[in-house]
């Protein structure tokens, strides 16, 4: 029996699980992790110690009842502060415990910043005064009947989300980076062991993975996963791990991103109770609406949709289909000046509507003996109905190949910085295409558009092209290419059509399915205005999404978080961190819409 004092002043008694059971479950356990009937033993010792195990494909509480994980995620500010106090103190506060537990929330997706525990200059060192918060935070939340679920948001190495993490992948710092990080967590399974207010350990949050082809990057991400594992399960047989789904994997030596599908990007680890994880922010379009530095930064998206839609895409072969073209005529010689290429209008007359590719031919730039390149700065598809145009669809280039496919040629993103030293100017980026000796094309597999019935399209690229002096048959043309496809509008639908892979790839393996993030950008419930400090409430059908994906998360028994609580982009409370949010000025920046879909889905 021990006596804590809560985070807020509280002090409360809290009576540990006995010792005898994590014995009894490393020994049991280590013996033989693949047996069958030493799993069986070790769930009817958990079912009797208080924990949320993990059985099949389902959370079970101590009581053998089906548990499912209805979580917030307090994010602490975790990106930039290393000051874990302040964060802390300004993220969030009994209050917020009390609030989201009313809702019916009974768990806390924690967000940690290894830099709480421990300092780059002297690592291993664990800050006494941080696990102090730590067990704190977690007695406060047994008291309002929830669990903590601890996150690494951001570990050794750099936080990953952004694609500034590489150094857990790769470098002369990454083992070391590795073995802290591994280490870190057998500190947590160490300390909490037998505290039945932790609901378990996620250990790397959106993995941003490094690797020369899909298979090598996995094996990175399985192998970390692995050792973590093991270290946890030297302390701690009791929590459950979360292993979360590679996030993006990307060839490093190309800058290319490296695709893959629902059913892959899983570490596969020997455990007996751990889950997957996911995070879901479709369709980005909506949900990422009004983001600062992303490409949806102006453009007001509503709920549901039946005229922004990437189509879910199902053609047949390129043979099929008939183009509408451009072939480039102007001269294509070499220089640093931008041109243009448009396709001709196409209309398409018929009872249903289809999706449309887009293919760039680049044949013959260069020869046996001397290079040719194209940079092409963006592609837009441009929609034409009852005279009034828009961009349907943009590529630009700024950060990644954008979901580009080549053929007989080389592809390679080129910052700003690299044009400019090519003496290319007035571009943010751009798609640089080269090695093109023979026939050579690049084609979006990824983004195909809809194309509706009765309106004109049409295809534009903005670009440079340098061909060498003896190419010969030098072929650059543009093709909009009509295709046979099941359009899939944005709607409920479209939620369950995206979710349905993930939910039936974890089942078939038995392993349950936490959808650790899902949210909205705040500009997804209001006016889109960046310089306003007062935010203008829109009707874009925001709640009715939260709605309608909690009703298909419910649909497929799928456990959830939502991200997050307080933060000045997704918080339920929008708020840079100026008070916590049961004080002014936070408390009147909830998002009420927000708040009722929570009370009408939650509980």
């Amino acid at each position: 029996m021990r006596l804590v004092k809560c985070l807020f002043g509280l002090s409360l008694l809290a009576v540990g699980s006995s010792l005898f059971y994590s014995c009894s479950l490393i020994e049991l356990f280590n013996k033989n992790n693949s047996s069958n009937t030493n799993k069986s033993s070790v769930l009817e010792i958990e079912k009797k110690s208080g924990f949320v195990y993990t059985d099949g494909s389902k959370f079970f509480d101590y009581d053998g009842n089906e548990f499912k994980i209805k979580g917030m995620n307090f994010s602490n500010n975790v990106y930039a502060s290393d000051n874990f106090k302040y964060s802390w103190a300004k993220d969030h506060n009994e209050e917020s415990y009390k609030e989201l537990s009313e809702l019916g929330f009974n768990t806390i997706r924690y967000y940690l910043n290894y830099r709480m525990f421990e300092s780059d200059d002297n690592p291993g060192v664990y800050s006494e005064e941080a696990f102090g918060y730590m067990d704190q935070e977690i007695e406060c939340a047994k008291k309002y009947g929830m669990r903590i679920l601890f996150n690494m948001h951001y570990p050794q190495g750099g936080y990953q989300s952004s694609g500034s993490g590489h150094a857990l992948w790769q470098g002369e710092n990454a083992a070391s980076n590795q073995e802290r990080l591994t280490n870190l967590w057998g500190e947590f399974a160490r300390r909490y062991v037998n505290e039945t207010g932790v609901l378990g350990y996620g250990l790397v949050n959106e993995p941003y993975l490094l690797g020369s082809d899909y298979d090598s990057a996995m094996a990175g991400w399985t192998s970390l996963s692995q050792k973590i594992r093991d270290k946890i399960r030297s302390y701690d047989n009791h929590h459950i791990i979360f292993v979360e789904r590679a996030y993006q994997i990307k060839n490093p030596a190309t800058n290319i991103q490296i695709s893959y599908t629902a059913t892959q990007g899983y570490p596969s680890i020997s455990d007996y109770n751990y889950a997957y994880e996911i995070h879901f922010y479709e369709p980005g379009v909506f949900t990422n609406q009004g983001i600062p530095w992303s490409s949806h930064k102006n453009d007001s998206y509503t709920w549901p949709n039946e005229e922004d839609v990437i189509a879910v895409y199902n053609r047949k072969s390129m043979a099929d289909d008939v183009a509408i073209s451009k072939k480039y005529s102007g001269s294509l010689s070499t220089g640093t000046e931008w041109q243009e290429l448009q396709t001709p209008e196409l209309m398409l007359s018929q009872e249903k509507d289809s999706v449309a590719n887009f293919r760039l031919k680049c044949s013959y730039l260069g020869s046996e003996t001397a290079e040719g390149v194209l940079y092409l700065d963006y592609l837009e598809m441009i929609e034409k109905n009852n005279g009034v145009e828009r961009v349907v669809y943009k590529a630009d280039f700024t950060e990644s190949t954008e979901g580009f496919d080549k053929t007989g040629c080389s592809i390679l993103q080129k910052s700003t910085e690299e044009l400019a030293a090519l003496g290319i100017e007035d571009c943010d980026g751009a798609l640089e295409i080269k090695g093109t000796t023979g026939y050579a094309h690049i084609i979006n597999q990824i983004n195909q558009v809809p194309v509706k019935d009765l309106r004109r399209y049409s295809l534009k690229i903005r670009f440079i092209v340098n061909v060498a002096e003896n190419a010969e048959n030098t072929n650059l043309t543009l093709e909009l290419i009509p295709c046979t496809a099941v359009v899939r509008y944005h709607d409920k639908d479209f939620l369950v059509a995206n979710l349905k892979p993930y939910a039936e790839y974890a089942e078939s393996n038995g392993v349950p399915l936490y959808v650790g993030e899902f949210g909205l950008y705040k500009f997804a419930f209001f006016e889109i205005d960046h310089e306003a400090e007062e935010l203008t409430a829109a009707d874009k059908g925001a709640g009715q999404y939260i709605r309608d994906l909690i009703s298909v998360f419910d649909q497929y028994d799928l456990s959830y978080s939502y991200h997050c609580y307080h933060e000045d982009g997704f918080g339920l409370y929008c708020d840079a961190w100026k008070s916590v949010p049961s004080e002014s000025p936070a408390k009147e920046r909830r998002i009420d819409e927000l708040y009722q879909a929570f009370v009408d889905s939650v509980k």
